[in-house]
């Protein structure tokens, strides 16, 4: 539907200006729109594979764990889980990609990755050093997923939120503007035809009259 808006050059100079505004930004938005969705693709398939390889990481860790519990006295191993002498400094950091914030941990460089094991050899097996073992091996990745996880429901956020700003632009206000601009540009060419006329209804009067 047509808005009402007042037929003057300075409305059309107003509203060309707005179009070629909203023209750039619509172009720049879905510049951003195509990119953010390549980085989204990219960050959900890299996150996809770390998963699996995490999974079967510690699939091998549960398997270990079960035959440590069949293999040695219950309360024993469950005591021996229940230790630890390890102490971790994770360091909490943010990256922005294209405004998005996304946090990244890292490992300080007092945390070890390589498995100590905090309790006695007698009564324990073998089984549960190997699970500690993975598990150990596998911190580092499970903080990495967790970041790319993070990043990559932000990042699926953002791409919703600028698809319905290109939308909006595409759809609603870029049609909008260029109607405005037509419907302007139509009624100063019929202000102008209507001058010329009674201008020359002015000169046939006047010559008549001569």
């Amino acid at each position: 539907m047509q808005q009402a808006v007042n037929a003057t050059r300075m409305q059309l100079f107003t509203f060309r200006r707005r179009l070629g505004v909203a023209v750039r930004g619509h172009k720049l938005l879905k510049d951003k729109q195509d990119e953010l969705v390549k980085i989204f693709l990219e960050k959900a398939r890299e996150a996809h594979q770390l998963r699996q390889e995490l999974e079967q990481e510690l699939a091998e860790a549960s398997h270990y764990q079960k035959m440590a519990a069949l293999s040695a006295d219950p309360v024993t191993t469950s005591g021996a889980l229940m230790l630890t002498n390890t102490q971790l400094n994770l360091e909490y950091t943010q990256q922005s990609i294209f405004g998005v914030t996304s946090p990244s941990f890292q490992l300080g460089e007092a945390a070890q990755v390589d498995v100590t094991y905090p309790y006695g050899f007698v009564g324990t097996s073998g089984n549960l050093d190997q699970s500690l073992t993975r598990l150990a091996e596998a911190f580092p990745g499970l903080l990495r997923l967790t970041a790319l996880e993070k990043a990559v429901d932000r990042l699926a956020a953002e791409v919703e939120r600028t698809r319905r700003r290109v939308n909006a632009l595409e759809q609603i206000m870029i049609p909008q503007l260029e109607a405005n601009v037509r419907y302007i540009e139509m009624k100063l060419d019929e202000m102008e035809r209507a001058n010329i006329v009674r201008l020359m209804k002015v000169n046939e009067q006047r010559e008549a009259k001569s």
